[in-house]
C-alpha cells in the first residue's frame, strides 16, 4: 500500500508539470483514484467511534496539516509568488478566503491548489461515517444518490462547494471499493499465472477505454462520462496493484509512500525554486517535453527530502503525524 501511495504521488507531481501530453491525460484516468481507493483500503469501519471523536481524530490528521501548511504557503505567496507570472493578476484577499474555502481555482488557491485534497478527503470520511451507520439495505442507494447529486452540482453549478464536498460525493465509490477490497480480497489466493492474466487483461482494457472519456480533473469537477470514470479508475488500480505485487519492496518507495502529504503540499514550491534557478542562474526558462517533465518530477522530490525530514522531526503536526497519525504510522511500520 505504501508503494502504491508513492506511485500515486509521483504521478500527481508529474501531472502538475505536464499539462499537455497524452501521457498526462492517461495518468489522469487513474492517479487520484488510487489515493481514494487506498484511503478506503486502510480505513476500518468507523461504527465503534463516536462522531466527535471521529471528527477530532481526522481533523488532527487532515485539517491541522491543511491549515498549517496553507498559511505558510499563503505568506510565501504574498511576499514572493504573487509578484511573478500569472499570479500578479490574482486578488490577495480572494486567496486569503481560499484558505478557508479550499476551492475556486487559481483565483482562490494560487498559493497551493493541490492542498484541496485534504479537506475533500475529510468530507469524504464524514460521508463514510454517516453511510456506515445506515442499514445495509439502504447504503448502496445512498451511494448512488450521493454520486448523482455531486455530479449534477459539478455539471450545472458554476462554483464548487466548500472543501470540494461535491467532489467527495463523486469520489466516494472509489473509497468504498478500497474498503471492500481490504475485507474481501486476498492476493495470495490467486496463482501467479492468474494474477498475470488479470493484470494484462485490466491493462489492455484500460488502454482501450481511457481515450473514450474526456479529460478528468477532480478539482474542477470534470469527470466526463461517469461510467468511464469509474471503470477506468478501477482498471487502473487493478493493473497497478497487481504489477506492484510482483515487485520487491523498495525502501525509497516505502519512505515516499509514508510522506505523501508534504510532497503533495510543497511540490509546486519546489518547481518554482527550479524555475528560479533556471532563470536567475542560466537566464533560461524550463524546456518542455516528457523527458524534461520526468526530470523536474525527480528533482522536486529530491529537493523536498530535507524539508520532509525536518517536518517529521520538528513539526509532525504539520504532516499529520501527531496523536492519531503517529499511532497509525507506528502500526504501519510494525
Amino acid at each position: 500500500m505504501d508503494q502504491l501511495k508513492a506511485i500515486s504521488i509521483i504521478l500527481i507531481v508529474y501531472i502538475h508539470n505536464d499539462f499537455v501530453t497524452i501521457l498526462s491525460s492517461f495518468f489522469n484516468t487513474f492517479n487520484l483514484h488510487l489515493f481514494f481507493i487506498l484511503s478506503g483500503f486502510v480505513r476500518k469501519d468507523p461504527v465503534s467511534v463516536t462522531f466527535w471523536d471521529f471528527v477530532r481524530r481526522n481533523g488532527r490528521r487532515l485539517l491541522l496539516p491543511y491549515f498549517s501548511i496553507a498559511f505558510v504557503l499563503f505568506f510565501l505567496w504574498i511576499f514572493v509568488g504573487r509578484h511573478y507570472g500569472n499570479s500578479v493578476s490574482y486578488d490577495p484577499w480572494k486567496n486569503f478566503i481560499g484558505i478557508f474555502y479550499a476551492q475556486g481555482g487559481a483565483s482562490f488557491m494560487d498559493w497551493g491548489a493541490p492542498l484541496w485534497f485534504l479537506p475533500a478527503l475529510f468530507c469524504l470520511l464524514i460521508i463514510d461515517y454517516i453511510v456506515c451507520r445506515l442499514k445495509p439495505s439502504f447504503r448502496w442507494g445512498v451511494v448512488v444518490l450521493l454520486v448523482l447529486v455531486g455530479y449534477l452540482i459539478g455539471k450545472f453549478v458554476t462554483f464548487r462547494l466548500p472543501w470540494s464536498l461535491d467532489v467527495a460525493m463523486v469520489a466516494y465509490p472509489f473509497f468504498v471499493f478500497g474498503r471492500l477490497l481490504r475485507v474481501n480480497f486476498r492476493l495470495d489466493r490467486f496463482r501467479i499465472v492468474s494474477r498475470w492474466l488479470i493484470m494484462i487483461a485490466a491493462f489492455g482494457l484500460h488502454m482501450l477505454l481511457w481515450r473514450f472519456n474526456s479529460e478528468v480533473a477532480f478539482y474542477y469537477a470534470e469527470y466526463g462520462n461517469l461510467l468511464l470514470l469509474y471503470v477506468n479508475g478501477l482498471l487502473g488500480f487493478i493493473w497497478v496493484f497487481l504489477f506492484f505485487g510482483f515487485l520487491p519492496v523498495l525502501p525509497p518507495l516505502l519512505w515516499l509512500g509514508r510522506n505523501t502529504l508534504p510532497i503533495l503540499a510543497f511540490h509546486l514550491s519546489a518547481l518554482a525554486l527550479i524555475k528560479a534557478v533556471a532563470l536567475l542562474g542560466f537566464d533560461s526558462s524550463l524546456p518542455s517535453g516528457i523527458s524534461y517533465y520526468w526530470l523536474y518530477t525527480t528533482l522536486q522530490i529530491i529537493i523536498l527530502i530535507p524539508l520532509v525530514l525536518f517536518l517529521n522531526r520538528f513539526a509532525p503536526w504539520m504532516v499529520g503525524l501527531s496523536g492519531y497519525g503517529l499511532e497509525n504510522k507506528s502500526k504501519s511500520a510494525s
